[in-house]
């Protein structure tokens, strides 16, 4: 196997593990909208575990480079350096690349934006009960003699 065979095989992996990262970030997309947040750490872990991989995968690569003496250029030089069937399979291969980073990052953008307003939302929640004088945050140093029965935990 020569070394542009391998290296196309470490960036066939890097884009396989992209579109499994992508489709976590759809589930993590719709367990934000439905508020499962024992899923949502679920999947945040097994985020880090792909990330992981990813970095493993990007190292992998980085070796390559350096094996192949292309360490000063990118993928594009790389690639615009080949010739024919070689040249047309890698540019396939980095055009589907780029596509699904552009995709995961708009989607990964999206589960934040929905995350923030999720947040802001239970902090609107939050004060709207701090400033009701009927209902009170729970705090350690009321007990339960001189505390309220309408006293709720930050926790909720």
């Amino acid at each position: 196997m020569s070394k542009f065979d391998e290296l196309y095989k470490i960036l066939k992996n890097q884009y396989e593990i992209l579109d499994k990262n992508y489709e976590l970030e759809e589930e993590k997309f719709q367990v934000i909208l439905k508020d499962d947040l024992d899923r949502l750490n679920e999947i945040v872990q097994l985020e880090q575990a792909v990330y992981m991989k990813i970095r493993g995968n990007d190292i992998k690569r980085e070796a390559m480079i350096k094996d192949l003496k292309c360490s000063s250029k990118n993928l594009t030089d790389i690639i615009q350096s080949m010739n024919g069937e070689e040249k047309e399979k890698f540019q396939k291969l980095q055009d589907k690349l780029t596509k699904m980073m552009k995709k995961f990052k708009d989607k990964n953008n999206d589960c934040q934006e929905l995350a923030d307003i999720r947040l802001k939302r239970a902090k609107d929640m939050i004060s709207e009960l701090e400033e009701n004088s009927d209902i009170h945050i729970y705090d350690k140093s009321i007990s339960a003699e001189n505390g309220s029965k309408n006293t709720f935990s930050r926790k909720i």
